[in-house]
C-alpha cells in the first residue's frame, strides 16, 4: 500500500530535496520490507541520474551490488565514493576497498596495483597500501617495480631497525635471484650487514658474491664475521675455516692467517688430507721446521705402513738437513729401523750420523744389523768389509 503512494508523492513533489527524501524512503521500501533489491538499484540510479554524487545513495547502492555480487557495478560505485570523499582519511578509505575488490574477486592485479598506488599518492607513508603493492608486484613478478617498492618503504623515516633489515634482505634476494644483478645484490646485503653484522643469512649471501666477483680481501673478512658469528654448526665453521684458510693461502699470501685457519680445520677433522699438505708446504715454504716436525709427529697415529714409513723418513731429513738435529735424526731413524728393519736408507743414514759423531761402537752394530738383513752376497760381503774396517781402524779391535 506505501508503494504507489510513494511513487504518486515523487511524481508530484516539487522540490528536489523533498523528491530525494521521498526516492530514497521508497528505495528502504524495497531493500529492506519488500525485498526487492532490483528496485531498490534502479530508484537509486534515478536519484544519481540527478545528482550523481549523492553519498547517501552512492553508499546505499554499494550495499546493495556487494549482497548481490555485482563486482563491476560495486567497482564503479566505490570509484565514485573515492572520487567525490569529502577528505583524505575517507578517500583513502575508498580506494583500500576498492583496491582489495579489483585484485579479488576481479583478479585485476595491475589495476590494483595502480590503485595502491593511489592511495600512496595520497599518503606516501601508508603501510598497508606499501605493503600491498609489495605483495602484488611479487605475485605478478614485477620485480624492478618490487624493488623500487622496497625503496620507498626503506625511505620512511620511523622505521623500525628490524624492518629496515628485512627490507634490505628481501631487496638483496630479489635482485641476487630474480634480477640476477650481483652489484645491485652487493650493494643490498651490504646494507643488511650494516643493520646485523652477524645475521647468518646476509653473511652467507655476501660471501658468494665476493666469491663470484674474485673480492678476495672482502670474502676473506666476510668468511671471518661468519666464524665469529656463532651462528654455524660445526660441519658449516669447518667448511668456512677451509676456506679462508684457502683464500689466505693461495691468493692473499697471508701465511700467518693460512696456518692458524689450517690449524683449525685439522683440530675439526683430524688428519685431514688436505689441511695437512697445506700446512706441511707453508711450514716448509717458511722455514719452520720444528713445527713442520710436530705436524708429521702428529699425523703418525693415522697412517700406516708405507705412508708411515714415508713421514718418519722425512722428519729424520728435516731434523738432519734442516734443524742440524743429529741426536733427533739419529733417534728417528732408530724407530723406523725398530718397526721396518729392511729400511735400508734409514740404516745408510744412521751410518752417515754415526760416522760424523764418530760413534764407532754404534756405526758397527748398525753394520752388523744390515749384513744380518741383507740377502745379496755381494752387498752383504762389503758391508761386512766396511764393519771389518771400523773395528780394525777406528775401534783398533782386530779380533772383531
Amino acid at each position: 500500500e506505501l508503494e504507489p503512494l510513494l511513487l504518486q508523492r515523487i511524481d508530484i513533489v516539487d522540490g528536489e530535496e523533498d523528491r530525494f527524501t521521498l526516492l530514497q524512503r521508497l528505495v528502504a521500501l524495497y531493500q529492506e520490507n519488500l525485498e526487492r533489491p532490483r528496485d531498490a538499484i534502479s530508484t537509486c540510479q534515478r536519484i544519481l541520474d540527478s545528482d550523481p554524487d549523492h553519498r547517501p545513495t552512492l553508499v546505499t547502492l554499494e550495499a546493495l551490488y556487494e549482497e548481490r555480487a555485482a563486482w563491476d557495478s560495486l567497482a564503479e560505485v566505490k570509484r565514485q565514493l573515492a572520487d567525490s570523499a569529502p577528505d583524505d582519511r575517507e578517500r583513502i578509505a575508498h580506494l583500500t576497498s576498492l583496491a582489495k575488490l579489483t585484485e579479488d574477486p576481479l583478479g585485476q592485479h595491475r589495476g590494483a596495483v595502480d590503485l595502491w598506488e593511489e592511495v600512496l599518492g595520497v599518503a606516501p607513508g601508508n603501510l598497508d597500501g606499501l605493503h600491498n603493492l609489495q605483495r602484488i608486484l611479487e605475485s605478478i613478478e614485477s620485480w624492478d617495480d618490487l624493488l623500487l617498492a622496497y625503496e620507498r618503504e626503506n625511505h620512511l623515516p620511523e622505521l623500525a631497525p628490524d624492518r629496515r633489515l628485512e627490507l634490505a634482505q628481501r631487496m638483496g634476494r630479489v635482485a641476487t635471484d630474480r634480477l640476477d644483478d650481483i652489484y645491485a645484490a652487493q650493494t643490498h646485503w651490504e646494507a643488511a650487514r650494516a643493520l646485523d653484522s652477524s645475521d647468518k643469512e646476509t653473511l652467507t649471501a655476501l660471501r658468494a658474491i665476493y666469491r663470484e666477483s674474485s673480492q678476495t680481501e672482502a670474502l676473506a673478512q666476510v668468511l671471518k664475521d661468519q666464524i665469529d658469528s656463532g651462528n654455524y654448526l660445526e660441519a658449516e665453521q669447518m667448511d668456512t675455516w677451509r676456506e679462508l684458510a684457502q683464500v689466505c693461502t693461495e691468493t692473499l699470501g697471508q701465511h700467518e692467517e693460512a696456518i692458524e685457519s689450517w690449524r683449525q680445520v685439522l683440530s675439526m677433522s683430524p688428519g685431514d688430507p688436505m689441511a695437512f699438505d697445506q700446512l706441511r708446504g707453508l711450514y716448509e715454504s717458511q722455514g719452520r721446521w720444528n713445527e713442520a716436525v710436530e705436524l708429521h709427529q702428529e699425523r703418525l697415529a693415522d697412517l700406516e705402513g708405507s705412508e708411515q714409513l714415508d713421514a718418519w723418513m722425512h722428519i729424520g731429513g728435516i731434523q738432519e738437513n734442516q734443524l742440524d738435529d743429529v741426536e733427533g735424526a739419529i733417534t728417528t731413524y732408530r724407530i723406523v729401523l725398530e718397526e721396518f728393519p729392511e729400511e735400508l736408507e734409514a740404516s745408510q743414514r744412521l751410518e752417515t750420523l754415526y760416522a760424523r759423531q764418530e760413534d764407532w761402537e754404534s756405526l758397527c752394530i748398525v753394520l752388523l744389523d744390515r749384513a744380518d738383513m741383507l740377502s745379496d752376497p755381494i752387498d752383504r760381503v762389503l758391508t761386512l768389509q766396511g764393519l771389518a774396517e771400523v773395528y780394525e781402524s777406528r775401534l783398533e779391535q782386530p779380533e772383531n
